[in-house]
């Protein structure tokens, strides 16, 4: 007899099944979220599918019967595997021998005696590993098949594909980057410690990234073949049968094609509320925050101002890498563009011309602000004032230099250049390393300081013979070019900085944990309008300035004698305070202020002209971020406005 006659619906189910299948589901997602992307590829997809099974599998569990048991032993080895996560192990090439940056092949002649020939790592015994190869770069035309062996068992080859053929300069920013995942069974690895090798066996070089190494725990043995893709695939197969089963059902409950549809394109409507919702996060994100410098998609590449881009410099301590242009890729397909230009004397321009011009409008002295940290060539504090002044302005801004430096700067340039005005930008941070002979990590030159008092007459330079040497190799391994990729436009649009962003979004949804630290890492930096300011200023240095009056007096002095040797000179001089982030963006903390009001005070003092910026800088930020919020310098709009206040300070003077 027939239990469900046409035209009548289905029975419901008992909610107990109902109650324990959704409990099932959320604790795959649950222990998805524990995980935060400690995974091996693919156990998202497990998870799912174990969720997923439990849906389809809903009237089994209803009316029992021979599935219910296979299901049941599905979901809880699916279960186990997530609740005990593999063990991942990260070898980067370079810091041990076994993995070389570069790994050559046989048909590469010019490699030299004693240069690895094969990649080594050591396994762990007991349950099966994935291996994942990350390779940065590989030869053109003829890229390399290697065997992979354990001990005795050779696991076969990987065939490598073709890369771009760059050099090794260019590996990191423009090269073709491969991954290459290999399953190591259990039986290969019988030992406590088991040797991996990856052999060339044909074909020529490879640039290495890394090795990741992930142990897999016993209960996921039986599983061991399920990695990703097979596991999404499964994933929905599983979906569709949801799907279908769950339109069948209704359809031969008699439900009319309209309705059908109209409860298609409900659940179309729900699925995409959640897409919805990250765009919208995106949006609100990127308009409250739109100077972002260290975002997942790379905003602006951080090594075009790491290691090998400054040169030792006996009486300054260090300075621009000379004669250098950092060229920036919006994307690898993108023609690159001038980012920056550093001239012969190690400073940066404001075109492309390598020699500063015999005549100019200004000098500016100063620290990163004043160089244009994460700023372009346009977008500097110099090239702002060369603007609206209608003449050359000199850039001596070095990052990390305290006023000691400055006065050196000056003095070495004043009479080399003819420039109407002198302006030295002060930021907080100039009086902590006045007195030190490191700064930054650098070694630095220092005056002899007394109870705050300088001596001018006793300077300690950095030794000659070791500034040479040290150039040497930094020189050796320069180049005039650098490419770097990518960097995405800060002038760009709303609408695609939104949609960049939402794809960050996207591309973390299989790491549901990444992707909530993401979230809320943009919705604090929203609220708090600073994040880590990457200086060395606190917020004690701030509001108790007494603590460095020793300093403050000393940085006084260089900047009353650079006043002194301006006029001598027939120049104007003008010293201008640029506050810290915090000041700026927490302006209900006044105690903050002190520091600055100790500043003007001692200007006041000592006869000097200067200017504080930081009223004006607070009410622009209302109107937009006057500083990278995630970094702490000046954003190319508080450039702008920076330069604009110096420009009309020097006019109405």
């Amino acid at each position: 007899m027939n239990d469900n006659p046409s035209g009548e619906s289905p029975p419901p189910h008992p909610k107990a099944v109902d109650i324990a299948t959704a409990l099932l589901v959320l604790g795959f997602w649950l222990v998805v979220y524990l995980q935060k992307g400690r995974w091996h590829e693919g156990a998202f997809a497990t998870a799912m599918v174990g969720g997923l099974l439990a849906l389809t599998a809903r009237k089994a569990f209803a009316a029992g019967g021979k599935w219910t048991v296979a299901l049941y032993i599905i979901l809880a080895f699916t279960l186990v595997a997530a609740l005990a996560p593999p063990r991942l192990e990260v070898i980067h090439a370079g810091s041990i021998g076994s993995v070389p940056y570069q790994l050559p092949g046989p048909a590469d002649t010019w490699a030299e005696e004693g240069m690895a020939r094969e990649i080594s790592v050591i396994l762990a015994g007991g349950a099966s590993a994935l291996v994942r190869l990350r390779l940065m770069e590989s030869h053109d035309s003829q890229p390399p098949a290697l065997r992979l062996m354990v001990e005795d068992c050779d696991l076969g080859l990987i065939h490598i594909q073709p890369g771009h053929g760059l050099p090794r300069p260019e590996w990191r920013s423009g090269g073709k980057r491969s991954d290459y995942t290999v399953m190591i069974p259990s039986g290969c690895l019988a030992g406590a410690e088991n040797k991996l090798s990856f052999q060339p066996v044909k074909g020529s070089w490879i640039a290495i990234r890394s090795v990741e190494i992930t142990n897999l725990p016993r209960a996921w043995e039986p599983w061991r073949y399920m990695i990703w893709p097979w596991n999404w695939l499964l994933f929905w197969i599983c979906a569709t049968i949801l799907i279908v089963e769950a339109v069948w059902r209704r359809y031969k409950a008699g439900w009319s094609a309209r309705r059908l549809a109209m409860h298609g394109v409900m659940w179309i409507v729900a699925a995409m509320g959640p897409l919805a919702a990250l765009g919208g996060l995106a949006v609100y994100v990127e308009a409250r925050t739109p100077w972002l410098t260290s975002t997942e998609e790379s905003r602006l590449p951080r090594e075009m101002y790491g290691a090998g881009k400054f040169i030792h410099d006996a009486t300054l301590g260090w300075k621009l890498l000379p004669n250098h242009t950092a060229l920036t890729q919006r994307s690898p397909d993108h023609e690159p563009e001038i980012f920056y230009v550093n001239n012969k004397e190690g400073f940066r321009a404001l075109g492309d011309e390598m020699e500063f011009p015999p005549q100019g409008r200004a000098m500016l002295l100063g620290d990163s602000f004043t160089q244009g940290e994460f700023l372009a060539q346009e977008q500097t504090i110099a090239a702002v004032m060369s603007r609206r002044l209608g003449g050359y302005v000199y850039n001596f801004g070095i990052l990390g230099y305290s006023t000691d430096q400055e006065y050196t700067v000056f003095m070495e340039w004043v009479d080399r250049v003819d420039a109407q005005w002198v302006a030295l930008l002060f930021f907080p941070n100039d009086v902590m390393f006045i007195d030190q002979n490191t700064g930054h990590g650098f070694d630095k030159p220092w005056y002899q300081i007394e109870n705050g008092r300088v001596d001018f007459l006793r300077f300690h330079p950095l030794d000659e013979a070791y500034v040479k040497e040290e150039n040497m190799a930094i020189m050796a391994a320069s180049e005039a070019y650098g490419v770097y990729c990518c960097h995405t436009p800060r002038d760009t649009s709303l609408a695609r900085r939104a949609a960049l962003k939402t794809a960050v979004y996207l591309a973390l949804l299989h790491h549901p944990g990444k992707l909530f630290s993401e979230i809320i890492r943009d919705i604090k930096m929203v609220k708090m309008k600073m994040a880590s300011t990457h200086s060395d200023v606190t917020a004690d240095v701030l509001k108790k300035p007494e603590t460095y009056r020793s300093q403050f007096q000393a940085a006084f002095d260089f900047i009353a004698r650079i006043n002194e040797e301006s006029a001598k000179r027939g120049k104007k001089f003008l010293a201008v305070f640029v506050p810290d982030i915090i000041q700026i963006y927490k302006p209900q903390n006044r105690a903050l202020g002190n520091f600055r009001d100790m500043f003007m005070d001692l200007c006041s003092i000592k006869g000097v002209p200067c200017l504080d910026t930081s009223a004006r800088l607070a009410e622009m930020t209302k109107v937009n971020d006057t500083y990278f919020i995630d970094d702490g310098h000046l954003s190319p709009f508080g450039a702008e406005v920076l330069g604009g206040m110096i420009s009309d300070a020097i006019t109405a003077r």
